[in-house]
């Protein structure tokens, strides 16, 4: 029998782990640009991005959603957009509660109303194919999600029998969901495994059923158009019957677009391949039931008028989307870059549509539409506070990895002056080059630099620690004196011997750690795995002695399975009721909370690795400070699009029960209580499967998959309760509570 004890630890720690209010919630903070207060600040910036519009919460207005691919790991972000003003005269706020309401999606979504209920619903990448979840509804600031296909699946006919497969869809491009047949339900193209022709799938819900409610699909078309695609050329009726001599020539993907462009009720489509800088558009010069590309050009949106506007065409290749969101009725083209590391400040295009007539003109109107009315420093973003003017208030710098300008990624911080007052600050940008450093190291291999404030020299004034190009720290001194504003005139370069030869994207933060009034210093790394360098000074220039073996098994790392090797870890460590704390960003997104040992040689114990439920995109680097003077800690966290998002004491969520909305559990388990086996129903073979005790142990069982169920032994564990955790290959992320008795 289970003793109460061990019930009462587990209903502790299930509260502390599911159900805990934190003292943080996401709240807006006041950023000025030139002289100008932006509308979206700490939306989190963005690199490369879908945009889609839909009356997301049914108040008979269009909204819009952006899913951000912020980073290379290839898991992105959701981002919402409220119309509070009208359909006509939009007016939009950010909406953070809602943008968590999606489920973690990687590669790409797609966002149409499938069913004709008025409701967005979403398409996803998974390996190899398209996942679907139907839109339930707007409840309590968030949408119901229904995963209704964990795959799409088509019928091909065959000479002999009928054969139903998954349609299969590249992760480096997205498909065109869109009514090609006129029929009123939504169709699908998407560039099969040889990626040369555009498969063609008919939904046949309407003439099966005679209703748009089903996701019925059959296999319509090898070759789409007519048409074959290799390395950024389109060759014309070039099929695989007799064609250009591209059938042994392959590519990765391509995204695609249909819509009809010149007025003729025949989709046209607008394709991105991923190894191509410039879109490529394609006239159907067939008809809906005989489609057939006419024309192509790679000068578009110039088509057919010449030097019209500016050319699709970025430096890494781009991607489009339509959505109408300036409320004029008519869709407007989004393009942002493929790759999210390149164009990564200047990277959300906005051409509008100025015809007339039901065909389309499109004329370029922005290059930051959106991204300019965000905190946005280019890619893979860390803030952190430092008063540098000596005024009593904590200002702001922000590292990144870097912002392409004119294909060269140079490493830039930002520096925002907090020209408020201690209880409400504002951010007025003052400088995007702080302290001319993208100059200072303009001739090295650096294509990143981080910084962190701390008095490593114990004079009574706050130091630089800077990380260049992810393998090399540098000290730039202080000689302002205690009270006095920074004055950064000594830049010493590798002065501790810090320094790897490689990238180990360095995460430096200061913090005196052996209470010995000499700040430390501790380094993430891109292994998830931290150094600590003790402050070793004994007079004159600091000194710092790397101790060997610190942090054992201390690691801020996603699965294995899903992200690799990389963590890409982030601390923020601090002390409080003589304990010492770390928050640790990482690969994930997520934030994990440890308590430290007092001996850097003794193991940390992980508390949470979702601290606040905070996810703003991958790539997470938390900064956990009192920022609005009420002395309650506050959240700042950068994130893989460059931009960041404030979690305050203060904000008005403070208090409500938030969840870990990437880990919906769409499956069933039973019987659980458990005794030897338990049979999880989740139709999605290849996932990993593990059990992590109150105490944080984890436990790996014997578990197979058969006919839509795996069965997990459980004989091998302790009675007791225990969280069973199941990732996905395709990376969604699901956990329930179970009880093991005998």
């Amino acid at each position: 029998m289970i003793r109460i004890q061990g019930v009462l630890l587990f209903l502790l720690n299930l509260i502390y782990l599911f159900g805990q209010t934190y003292g943080v919630a996401y709240d807006t903070l006041t950023f000025i640009h030139n002289s100008q207060l932006i509308k979206y600040s700490t939306a989190g910036g963005l690199n490369s991005s879908l945009f889609y519009d839909g009356d997301f919460n049914q108040d008979g207005k269009k909204d819009f959603v952006i899913f951000e691919l912020g980073g290379p790991n290839k898991f992105g972000a959701y981002k919402c957009f409220l119309n509070k003003g009208t359909a006509s005269q939009p007016k939009y706020e950010y909406d953070y509660r809602l943008s968590r309401s999606f489920p973690l999606t990687q590669n790409w979504a797609v966002i149409t109303d499938y069913n004709s209920d008025g409701k967005p619903d979403l398409f996803v990448s998974v390996t190899a194919g398209i996942r679907a979840f139907k839109n339930l509804g707007y409840q309590n600031g968030e949408i119901m999600w229904k995963l209704e296909k964990n795959m799409l699946m088509a019928i091909y006919a065959g000479p002999t029998n009928t054969l139903l497969s998954n349609i299969y869809a590249s992760g480096f491009g997205y498909p065109a969901i869109y009514d090609l047949d006129g029929d009123g339900d939504l169709d699908l193209l998407s560039f099969g495994p040889t990626g040369n022709f555009l498969d063609a799938f008919k939904n046949i819900s309407k003439e099966t059923y005679n209703h748009t409610d089903s996701l019925v699909f059959q296999h319509w078309d090898y070759c789409w158009g007519k048409f074959s695609e290799y390395n950024c050329y389109a060759g014309l009726n070039a099929c695989r019957s007799g064609g250009d001599g591209l059938l042994s020539k392959r590519h990765a993907g391509a995204a695609l677009v249909a819509y009809d462009h010149d007025g003729n009720s025949t989709p046209d489509l607008l394709l991105h391949d991923i190894g191509c800088n410039s879109a490529m558009f394609l006239l159907n010069g067939g008809n809906v039931s005989t489609p057939l590309i006419t024309d192509t050009t790679v000068m578009f949106p110039n088509y057919p008028v010449k030097n019209s506007t500016r050319r699709l065409r970025m430096f890494a290749g781009c991607k489009s989307t339509l959505a109408d969101i300036n409320g004029d009725g008519k869709k407007e083209l989004l393009v942002t870059p493929s790759i999210a590391e390149f164009e990564n400040k200047w990277s959300v295009w906005r051409y509008n549509n100025i015809s007339t007539t039901p065909t389309v003109n499109w004329q370029f109107s922005d290059s930051a539409f959106i991204q300019s009315q965000m905190v946005d420093a280019g890619f893979m973003a860390r803030p952190v506070l430092i008063d540098l003017d000596a005024d009593g208030k904590k200002d702001l710098l922000i590292g990144t990895h870097g912002t392409y300008s004119n294909g060269i990624r140079v490493p830039y911080i930002h520096y925002y002056r907090n020209v408020g007052s201690v209880s409400a600050p504002v951010f007025s940008l003052v400088s995007s080059n702080f302290l001319n450093l993208a100059t200072a190291f303009s001739s090295t291999v650096s294509t990143s630099i981080y910084v962190c404030p701390g008095d490593i020299d114990t004079d009574g004034d706050d130091d630089l620690i800077l990380s260049v190009g992810g393998r090399i720290i540098h000290w730039y001194e202080n000689t302002a004196g205690a009270g006095m504003p920074c004055n950064f005139s000594q830049l010493h370069l590798n002065p501790f011997g810090i320094q790897s030869s490689f990238d180990q994207n360095y995460q430096p933060f200061v913090f005196d750690y052996d209470n010995d009034n000499k700040p430390d210093l501790i380094l993430g790394l891109i292994s998830g795995k931290f150094l600590f360098f003790k402050n070793t000074t004994t007079s004159g220039m600091p000194t710092f002695s790397q101790v060997p073996n610190a942090f054992p098994q201390t690691e801020a790392d996603g699965d294995y399975f899903v992200y690799g090797n990389n963590g890409y870890s982030c601390p923020y460590i601090w002390k409080e009721n003589n304990q010492i704390f770390m928050l640790a960003g990482n690969t994930t997104g997520k934030i994990y909370r440890y308590q430290m040992p007092s001996m850097v040689t003794a193991s940390a114990t992980l508390i949470d690795s979702s601290f606040a439920f905070v996810y703003t995109g991958t790539y997470s680097t938390p900064w956990y400070e009192d920022i609005n003077g009420d002395g309650k800690r506050d959240l700042l966290v950068g994130n893989s699009a460059g931009g960041i998002t404030f979690f305050s004491s203060l904000s008005p969520f403070v208090g409500i029960k938030e969840e870990d909305k990437s880990n919906r559990e769409f499956f069933k388990i039973f019987p659980n209580p458990a005794h030897d086996e338990i049979l999880l129903e989740l139709d999605e073979p290849n996932a990993k499967v593990y059990f992590t005790g109150v105490d944080g142990k984890i436990f790996n069982p014997d578990y197979l998959f058969q006919n839509g169920k795996y069965h997990i032994k459980t004989n091998f564990l302790p009675d007791g309760f225990y969280i069973l955790n199941l990732v996905t290959e395709s990376g969604i992320y699901h956990r329930a509570c179970i009880v093991r008795h005998p």
